[in-house]
């Protein structure tokens, strides 16, 4: 992660949309009961806010729904969790790289912030757990672990976030990170954390060939988790059959993670990482 990109990062805070308590407090940006809270900001209504946070003035005046943000002083565990299953580093490292560096940034804006920052990586399995860290003090360490990380195997996401929900059964504001090609398992598994009264931000990382071919002809693809291989003809009418299934899937998934209050970000391994975690985050209100 460069320089720059930290520099950018100065000032940034988590936002949750409800109390998460922590071992300490800290700076996050929530609305937890008790604490002598200042107004902020307004951000756009999304299914699963609490209700009462709507300003119906704003809403009679706009035709759109808003809710208000306030300062708060709580500190929270945070976890991020990102897929490490072959299918990551596929077609190109890019994805796999991209998912590494996002989540040493949102590590970094949490410890900034003096939370509790807990980071893994999953496949068919957890690897790479990081005991809790804290304070500024610790982004090395943070970097170094997320740097650590590598791709390979297949994926589990249920085995993988039950064991989670176990061993840390205590509330978090938890990311998830992954090109979400285990979608059962991920279903599953997403509802596991929700049960367990996490608040979860679903971060899906595909890459732009995986978005939109580039390119017609005959092709053999291989399914770099499983090893089965498929003979292909890319065409117009292949292509379009394609794009159909694309957007089903993207639309399955939202549709999930609406369900179980879950927010939901699409990124493009290619977009620029400042772009994601500066408009994007922020204007889905994950970040302010």
């Amino acid at each position: 992660m460069s320089s720059s990109l930290l520099q950018k990062l100065q000032g940034l805070r988590l936002v949750t949309r409800r109390a998460l308590p922590g071992p300490r407090y800290g700076d996050l940006r929530s609305p937890r009961p008790g604490l002598s809270l200042e107004f902020a900001d307004f951000r756009e209504y999304h299914p699963g806010d609490d209700e009462r946070r709507i300003d119906w003035h704003v809403a009679a005046r706009t035709d759109e729904l808003y809710v208000r943000v306030y300062e708060g002083e709580e500190n929270i565990r945070c976890e991020i969790l990102i897929d490490r299953s072959a299918s990551m580093a596929s077609p190109e490292p890019g994805k796999f790289a991209y998912a590494k560096a996002l989540a040493a940034a949102l590590g970094f804006v949490a410890l900034q912030s003096g939370h509790h920052v807990q980071f893994a990586g999953f496949s068919d399995q957890l690897a790479y757990p990081v005991p809790a860290l804290a304070g500024r003090r610790n982004v090395a360490d943070l970097l170094a672990s997320v740097g650590a990380c590598t791709a390979e195997g297949g994926t589990n996401m249920e085995q993988v976030l039950a064991r989670r929900v176990h061993e840390q059964p205590a509330p978090a504001l938890t990311f998830v990170v992954s090109d979400l090609y285990d979608t059962e398992g991920f279903h599953a598994g997403l509802k596991l954390l929700r049960g367990s009264g996490r608040e979860v931000v679903v971060i899906h990382v595909l890459t732009r060939a995986e978005l939109a071919p580039p390119q017609e002809g005959a092709f053999e693809w291989r399914d770099v988790e499983t090893g089965a291989e498929l003979e292909v003809t890319l065409d117009p009418a292949t292509l379009a059959l394609y794009d159909a299934a694309l957007r089903d899937w993207l639309a399955s998934i939202r549709s999930i993670c609406a369900r179980l209050a879950v927010r939901y970000v699409l990124a493009v391994s290619d977009e620029p990482l400042d772009h994601l975690l500066l408009l994007t985050l922020r204007k889905e209100g994950v970040l302010r």
